[in-house]
This record gives structure tokens, C-alpha cells and sequence, in this order.
């Protein structure tokens, strides 16, 4: 892979990371309302859980494959002239 599309890479991961802790923080300062009408039913609330699950699951694994990357660029330039 070009080295500018690690750097871009590794800069979204960045930016996910940053929007990550942007939305927690505004979850725990405010009270976020779901529906105008209410709650949830328990089909809405389960297809919610599993597909926050999944985006949640996606962002990790690609934000740690950048994480990975970087450590294993930085193990082989200490090693190679």
C-alpha cells in the first residue's frame, strides 16, 4: 500500500476516534431522545442494539488494524537501515 494512503488511513482512524469521544460526551451530558413517541418497542430496541453492535464492532476492528499498522511500520524501521 502507498505511503499516502496509510497516512490517510491511519488519519481517518484518527478522526473516527475523535468523533467516538464526541458523540460519548455529548450522550453523557445531554439526554438524547430515540423517538418523538416514546420508547422502543422490543423488535425496534433489539435491531437497535445489533446494528450499534456491528458499527461499533467495524469502527474497532478497523481503528485497531491502523493501530497494529503503525506499530508494526515503526518495529521494521527500527530494524531496517
Amino acid at each position: 500500500m502507498a505511503c499516502g494512503n496509510r497516512t490517510l488511513l491511519r488519519l481517518l482512524a484518527l478522526t473516527i476516534s475523535f468523533l467516538i469521544v464526541v458523540v460519548i460526551i455529548v450522550v453523557v451530558v445531554t439526554t438524547p431522545y430515540l423517538t418523538t413517541s416514546g420508547l422502543y418497542s422490543t423488535t425496534q430496541h433489539a435491531v437497535f442494539v445489533t446494528v450499534t453492535t456491528v458499527i461499533a464492532t467495524m469502527l474497532t476492528m478497523f481503528i485497531t488494524s491502523q493501530i497494529q499498522d503503525l506499530l508494526l511500520h515503526q518495529i521494521d524501521a527500527s530494524f531496517l537501515p
